[in-house]
């Protein structure tokens, strides 16, 4: 018995050192990890990586048709990019189009054809919401709020340059200035060619960062900013940044876990995995995110796969080089940028209770932002919570469609949500979602201990 377990002890303590070799040969370049030009090229990598341009389309097929709602998928091509494009009109445009078909199909005469064709010129364009992923995703994550957002707008979604089926910059050795301005020209570009003049942004973590820095730099395209879960706020990495930080007490094995950990990415890890790829997903990931979206057959834990292991990503090397080296933190935080944001964008921040990767900093966003800023949290939710809590979510998403600012105020009592106008006025509610309502709320609240003082920094605002 003692024999087995030392043999199992021997095994565990040689993963580490095989996943680095493993990484090493696949990289061939372990300083700045892959270069995406070469790893598009090598036919050894491809055949190693079961990923293609043709599962992840299959994958995010899957995906989208879980939203019950038409959509198109495109490719939009710009002078320096390729952005893999997802297009749901707004319902009654959709619900139009339906009826001018049907008419279409029957006998009819040539006057009232030009009548309509008239009628159909003098409509209003609908107004434009465009959706971006955050880190390891993409644009089939939308999926549970295609119905419901397109109610009120026409819907873009996008996979951000260096995931899914969009370009792939190449990220190594860019500056983090250098970095954002890749992903801040790649929106702009898509943008242009589409035709947008104006649009609303609901963007998630790594994309509330992206769509942060494109408002800042194109203010006159943007209507209405929406950050969800935004990544970036501050420097501050939280317990994982501490962790990171270059210490002269580390001893060589932590220096080199450290080392490691800065120079591969969770994506490098399915890279070098190959063909065990896709049940490192569905065990660890793929299980926590089916809780979410409950599609079963694998669905979402495919989907993600693909995402992160389509062998053209960089995204994940262009997320790294966001951050200092030595101190594991953000070099441009938001906190920094947003105070140069034109008052006439509105800012909305929706975050998720006991959200542990990205903890609720909204009083920042708050201090930082001159304009109209409104913040909800909703109850129980985590990093994800157009997921988890999409009814609560969409309701924190379209409450600014009301008419009248005022009535605005007056009008919203969910019970899941705190919500707190720019005026700092306080709604607090104390209706919370039931285990039975959601079935992991019960594992969400374990971790609420690293996220109590939500509660009592909502109370101060009261005060305020």
């Amino acid at each position: 018995m003692i024999a087995k377990v030392l043999s199992l002890m021997s095994w565990l303590a040689a993963v580490p050192i095989l996943v680095g070799v493993a990484l090493w040969v696949v990289h061939l370049s372990p300083p700045n990890g892959i270069n995406s030009s070469y790893f598009a090229r090598s036919r050894l990598v491809r055949a190693w990586v079961p990923s293609s341009n043709e599962q992840y389309e299959e994958a995010e097929q899957k995906m989208l048709e879980k939203s019950g709602v038409p959509f198109q998928r495109m490719m939009v091509r710009t002078p320096h990019f390729n952005i893999n494009t997802i297009v749901v009109e707004k319902r009654s445009t959709r619900e139009r189009q339906a009826r001018l078909l049907q008419e279409q199909s029957a006998e009819r005469s040539q006057e009232r054809s030009v009548v309509q064709s008239e009628s159909k010129d003098n409509e209003k364009e609908d107004p434009v919401m465009l959706l971006v992923h955050g880190f390891g995703g993409g644009a089939g994550l939308w999926s549970k709020n295609l119905a419901a957002l397109s109610e009120h707008y026409k819907l873009y979604a996008i996979d951000l340059a260096g995931f899914g089926k969009s370009s792939t910059p190449d990220f190594n050795n860019k500056s983090s200035e250098e970095t954002t301005s890749i992903w801040v020209q790649s929106v702009e570009e898509w943008r242009q060619a589409v035709g947008l003049q104006k649009m609303s942004i609901l963007a998630h973590s790594l994309g509330a960062y992206v769509s942060g820095a494109y408002t800042l730099s194109h203010p006159q395209h943007v209507s209405r900013l929406t950050l969800v879960a935004p990544f970036g706020v501050e420097a501050s990495m939280g317990r994982m940044g501490e962790f990171m930080k270059r210490r002269p007490e580390d001893g060589w094995g932590r220096k080199l876990l450290k080392s490691l950990l800065y120079r591969y990415t969770p994506q490098d890890l399915l890279l070098a995995a190959g063909p065990f790829g896709p049940s490192l997903i569905r065990n660890f990931r793929g299980r926590y995110d089916e809780s979410r979206y409950l599609y079963g057959d694998n669905i979402v834990g495919n989907y993600l796969y693909h995402t992160s292991a389509l062998p053209a990503g960089s995204g994940d090397r262009g997320f790294i080089q966001l951050l200092d080296r030595d101190s594991y933190s953000l070099k441009t935080p938001l906190a920094k940028t947003l105070p140069l944001l034109e008052e006439t964008v509105p800012v909305s921040l929706i975050y998720g209770e006991v959200d542990s990767i990205v903890p609720p900093s909204w009083d920042t966003i708050r201090q930082a932002v001159k304009g109209p800023c409104d913040t909800y949290v909703i109850r129980d939710s985590s990093h994800h919570p157009y997921a988890t809590h999409e009814e609560h979510f969409h309701h924190a998403v379209l409450h600014h469609l009301h008419d009248d600012a005022k009535q605005q105020q007056r009008s919203f009592s969910h019970p899941h949500i705190h919500f707190n106008p720019y005026e700092r006025h306080y709604h607090h509610h104390t209706a919370v979602v039931s285990s039975e309502q959601d079935g992991s709320a019960r594992n969400r609240r374990a971790t609420a201990a690293q996220t109590s003082q939500v509660a009592a920094d909502l109370r101060a605002l009261a005060d305020v």
